[in-house]
């Protein structure tokens, strides 16, 4: 700073100190912050915690949990359950950067996924979950558009979007009987992936 109130520099001697000293600064600046927001990712993402942008790429190796005997209530009868994905969306919400606003980003959490039984009928079915967390993520992103608001008032919003998804989980389920009413599956396998199109 002082070169530059110094009058008495010639000019192209204050460009190469302007080049010696803004140019490794800025270089220095620009790795800190992308080794910082790699850092962050993972753990705003989560250890255990899967990323996916595509209901297809849930496998049965994304299933390392325990299984839990879960008693299931199907229409007055009670069964177990054979598997239970545990989808979400993780979001925050930038105050940094100006745009994109909103991050959100679709995830499987495989620790607390398991399963007791491997087939294809059951695969699909705890896909369609991941789909229904795919398309919360989706509608989260899309809050971009307003990217005016307040910070509080895109938490909140998120927030209800986070509520409806669990809501949505829970209606599959019980409107499928958990996958065990196969007309009614291949419907919400549609519906969920018009809307991810």
């Amino acid at each position: 700073m002082i070169l530059l109130l110094n009058r008495n520099i010639p000019d192209s001697e204050l460009k190469d100190q302007i080049y010696k000293t803004l140019l490794p600064v800025a270089a220095l600046s620009l790795v800190i912050l992308c080794v910082s927001d790699t850092y962050l990712f993972k753990l705003f993402v989560g250890k255990t915690s899967k990323p996916y942008t595509d209901m297809s790429e849930i496998g049965w190796n994304d299933f390392q949990g325990s299984p839990i005997k879960e008693e299931l209530n199907l229409d007055g009868h009670i069964a177990y359950a054979d598997a239970q994905i545990n989808s979400t969306f993780r979001f925050k919400v930038n105050e940094v950067y100006n745009y994109p606003r909103v991050i959100s980003i679709p995830v499987i959490d495989t620790k607390k996924s398991w399963t007791s039984k491997y087939s294809e009928s059951l695969l699909k079915h705890e896909r369609v979950h991941s789909g229904i967390s795919l398309y919360f993520s989706h509608r989260v992103n899309e809050l971009n558009k307003y990217w005016t608001w307040q910070t509080e008032s895109l938490i909140e919003k998120a927030d209800q979007l986070h509520d409806s998804l669990i809501v949505t989980q829970k209606r599959f389920d019980r409107e499928t009987l958990h996958g065990t009413i196969k007309s009614k599956e291949y419907e919400w396998e549609e519906r969920i992936t018009k809307l991810l199109d």
